[in-house]
């Protein structure tokens, strides 16, 4: 990210550097399960967003996560990671930035029926990184 015309280096750093721990991006960790055609739950571990992102069912399997302006397509780090799932229920997680204000979690099935499906009841990790100028 370039200076500003007139920006000192302490101004450039205080822009640059979220109040994160000195990252240079937003982050927003989380454990999640859900049920039925309910929206995830999230237990949040860490989230350095001024607000809290909000998760929404779209339809069976596919979950977004909200917050307006925070999600730069091409400056958004999307990571989903599967935990505790019991032998022979197994399930594929894709996670990523679809707009400037929503990452879309897809959960499929897998082995011989990789359809989206609904209920993970044990947790759930994510992650998201924005590196963006958003909220």
């Amino acid at each position: 990210m370039p200076r500003l015309e007139g920006e000192s280096q302490e101004q450039f750093l205080n822009r640059t550097t979220y109040q994160s721990g000195g990252r240079p991006y937003r982050t927003y960790v989380a454990l999640l399960t859900q049920s039925g055609s309910n929206a995830p739950n999230a237990t949040v571990l860490e989230n350095t967003f001024p607000i809290t992102p909000t998760w929404v069912r779209a339809s069976t399997g596919i979950y977004n996560l909200n917050l307006s302006g925070s999600f730069p397509v091409s400056g958004t780090f999307c990571s989903a990671t599967l935990h505790s799932i019991p032998k022979g229920v197994e399930r594929v997680a894709l996670f990523g930035a679809v707009t400037n204000h929503q990452c879309r979690l897809r959960v499929y099935g897998s082995g011989s029926n990789m359809a989206v499906r609904d209920n993970f009841d044990k947790f759930m990790s994510v992650e998201v990184r924005s590196y963006g100028t958003g909220t």
